[in-house]
This record gives C-alpha cells, sequence and structure tokens, in this order.
C-alpha cells in the first residue's frame, strides 16, 4: 500500500512533464489529453488502429460506521488496442481488440464491511491482460466473438447505470458473486465464445460458453489461462429490445437473460451423515431490466433505470439483488456536460444463507447502498466524480452500523 500511492501519483506528474508541448497546446478543447498527436491518431484510425488510454485514481473514506472507519486509494490504468481487419488488410468484418489493465491500491471495502463493494475498481494490485478477442461480423446482423473475454462489457450491461461507482449497478451481486472464482468479469476473464445476432427492429441475442473458473483461484496477480474438465463451463443468453438509442430523446431498452454454472458447489448449509456439505450440481440465476428517457429537453435529459435477478439460493448468499437510479444531463444550463446520479443497490440474502447465519447466533438483512455522485467534465478529457454512499446493514449484517463514504474519482483520457 505504501509502495503504490506514491507510484500513482508519480507517474501521472512524470507523464504529464514528458508531454511534448505541442501536445499540450489547447488541451482544453480536444477529446483526449494528448490530441491528435501531430495528425498520427487520425492516421492510425484511418488505416484501422485506434489506441485508449484511460487513467482512473480514487480516493474513498469511511466517515462513520462500517467496520472502521479509514481511507483507502485506488488506481486503474486502462489500455486498449483496436484492430480493424477490413481497414488494415481488407478483412470485412473482422475486428480484433487487446485490453491490458494495471490495478494497485488498498480496498475501501474493508472500512466499510459492504457486501456489494462500493468502489468498482477494487481489485487486487497487479498488471494483466484484462481482454483479448477476435470477432466476425456477419452483414451486421450477426456475430461472433472469441477469445479472452469480459461478460459485463455486453451481458447485464446498463447505458444509464454506468455514471454509479458501486459496483451492483455494473453486474448485478446476485450474478458477480457466483462461481468458483466469480464469472468472467473484472478483474479476472476467461477464455469464452460469444455469438450475438441482431433483429431488424431493434431486438437482439446474446449466447455465450465461458470457462467455468476464471484465472487462478489461488493467484489473483496476472493473467492465467488454463482450461479443464473439472472447471466446468458458464453458459449465459441474453434477449433484449431497444427502441431508437437509449441516450436519445425516445430511447427505451429492456432486456433480461439467465445464467448457469456446470460446477459442482457446496450447499450453504445442509451437510451429510459425516459432516460435509452436500455437494450441488450446478449454479444458475436469472435478471431482468428496462432502462429509458423519460424526460428530454434540448441539452437536458433525465434518464433511468431498474434492474432485478435472483440467484440459486443453495449455494449464494445473496438470494436476490435489486438496482436503480436517475441520471440527469445538462442539468446546469453553463454545465452541459456534467452528470448527475442518484441510485440504490439492494442485496438480500437467500433463505439457506438466512437460516445459516440464524444458525450460527448471526442476523441477517439486506444491505442498501444509496448512491449520490456527480461527473464533472472539467474538459473532455478530464473528469472529477464526488461521491457519497450511505450503504445500510453492510455486509447484509443488521448488526454493523451503516456506513458513510465520500468518494472522489479522477479520469483521465489520454
Amino acid at each position: 500500500m505504501s509502495v503504490v500511492r506514491p507510484l500513482s501519483s508519480a507517474t501521472l506528474a512524470l507523464g504529464l512533464v514528458l508531454i511534448p508541448s505541442f501536445v499540450l497546446a489547447d488541451a482544453s478543447s480536444r477529446t483526449t489529453l494528448t490530441g491528435d498527436w501531430n495528425g498520427a491518431r487520425t492516421r492510425l484510425e484511418q488505416r484501422g488502429i485506434t489506441l485508449s488510454l484511460v487513467s482512473t485514481h480514487e480516493i474513498m473514506r469511511t466517515v462513520h460506521g462500517g467496520n472502521a472507519c479509514g481511507t483507502a486509494r485506488l488506481d486503474n490504468e486502462d489500455l486498449q488496442l483496436t484492430l480493424d481487419g477490413d481497414r488494415l488488410v481488407g478483412w470485412p468484418g473482422a475486428q480484433v481488440f487487446l485490453y491490458g489493465l494495471r490495478d494497485g491500491g488498498h480496498s475501501p471495502s474493508e472500512y466499510a464491511g459492504d457486501l456489494q463493494t462500493v468502489s468498482n475498481i477494487d481489485a487486487p494490485s497487479t498488471t494483466k491482460l484484462f481482454e483479448a478477442w477476435f470477432e466476425q461480423s456477419f452483414d451486421g446482423r450477426a456475430s461472433l466473438r472469441l477469445g479472452l473475454y469480459n461478460v459485463n462489457s455486453e451481458f447485464d450491461s446498463k447505458e444509464t447505470a454506468k455514471p454509479f461507482l458501486n459496483s451492483s449497478h455494473g453486474i448485478g451481486r446476485d450474478w458477480s458473486q457466483a462461481g468458483l472464482n466469480g464469472p468472467s468479469i473484472f478483474p479476472t476473464t476467461s477464455l469464452a465464445a460469444r455469438v450475438r445476432l441482431d433483429g431488424a427492429h431493434g431486438g437482439y441475442l446474446l449466447a455465450l460458453v465461458a470457462d467455468g473458473v476464471p484465472g487462478a483461484p489461488d493467484d489473483p496477480y496476472g493473467t492465467h489461462l488454463h482450461l479443464s474438465r473439472a472447471d466446468g463451463a458458464m453458459l449465459a443468453t441474453e434477449l433484449g429490445w431497444a427502441r431508437s438509442n437509449p441516450d436519445g430523446p425516445s430511447g427505451l431498452r429492456v432486456g433480461g437473460g439467465a445464467w448457469r454454472f456446470t460446477n459442482t458447489f457446496d450447499h450453504l448449509c445442509d451437510v451429510d451423515a459425516n459432516g460435509a456439505p452436500i455437494p450441488i450440481r450446478g449454479n444458475r440465476g436469472a435478471y431482468a431490466f428496462v432502462e429509458g428517457t423519460l424526460w428530454h429537453r434540448e441539452a437536458r435529459r433525465v434518464a433511468g433505470y431498474a434492474r432485478f435477478g435472483v440467484a440459486d439460493a443453495r449455494v449464494n448468499t445473496v438470494g436476490s439483488c435489486f438496482t436503480g437510479g436517475l441520471m440527469t444531463d445538462g442539468l446546469v444550463p453553463f454545465r452541459p456536460d456534467d452528470r448527475l446520479a442518484f441510485g440504490l443497490a439492494a442485496a438480500s440474502h437467500g433463505l439457506d444463507s438466512r437460516r445459516d447465519m440464524l444458525e450460527h447466533g448471526g442476523a441477517p438483512a439486506s444491505e442498501l447502498a444509496w448512491e449520490l455522485t456527480w461527473q464533472a467534465a472539467v474538459t473532455p478529457w478530464l473528469m472529477l466524480q464526488p461521491d457519497l454512499q450511505i450503504v445500510h446493514h453492510p455486509g447484509a449484517e443488521a448488526t454493523r452500523p451503516t456506513a458513510t463514504v465520500f468518494g472522489l474519482r479522477t479520469i483521465v483520457t489520454y
């Protein structure tokens, strides 16, 4: 922890010092800090090569309740490379995507004591290849994607939920908890094959098969690719429909999906005659969501979303999870690019988890995380995001005091 803190700040400062003067000229008006590199960036994109580097730094302090008062810092760097097969080599519909990330810092949830994770960049300190896949598109109506894949990049993904920092607004806690090492999501992904079909009137279908155990459960550092029959598989489908653009004045999107792991899991509380947990074959769940624009006038907009998911109560702590929120664009006339969002993430014990806690003297309760966050666009490439979260019953325990967490996130797009 003592090493990560100075390194992250020093890296950012050194990067700014080393940037040539022509890059910094008129920096406030460009979409990225480093600009067009004297035209090189545009020339690369015209040839089918797109580079992106985003640096996120965050400080979160639990000022009351939870496990203890304390401050935690998190750092995240995302480097992405997209290769367009048609422009590069004349291969229509082909695309290659590479995504490397570096994470560092200390988990704020150790202080807040929450179950759903107050920061969506909370991860072990490491550098790894996060995604690496090839995609072939067929006439824009179907596509096949193969490789190291982040399930939440398409499945259970809601545009209206993206401003929130609490992890449950990304992929619901009912799904993110599942599996022997979680599903194939941040910060650890697995090899997968994904098919997408798009209808003529806004409908779509996603189908996926992925390695059932992403990475190495005993080693969260670096990238680990290991396929084994014992790992089993994770299967997922999602069916949805969208009208216009969810970000537009008449946007509406509805969807739902189901997922299943084929591995064997231990029952949370039932045991056999020898006292060993009863094995349960498979682990499954389902979810549904709706999002869209509620009000629109010129540059100002109010959008909302709601999502509900359930998981197999025999093998998962969280039996159900509800998330929802409201987001406004351009609420303040002289701040047209700012976003203000208010949301709720609620995770509840399943019946067997509740029974297990009661048998061991616990006091189960639903964890309710209220969040108010503001994305302030200082420039097109620099965003400051103050954040407030109030978490009732952290860890889904009735006896744990309500946690109040303040945060400040900085996002720089290079």
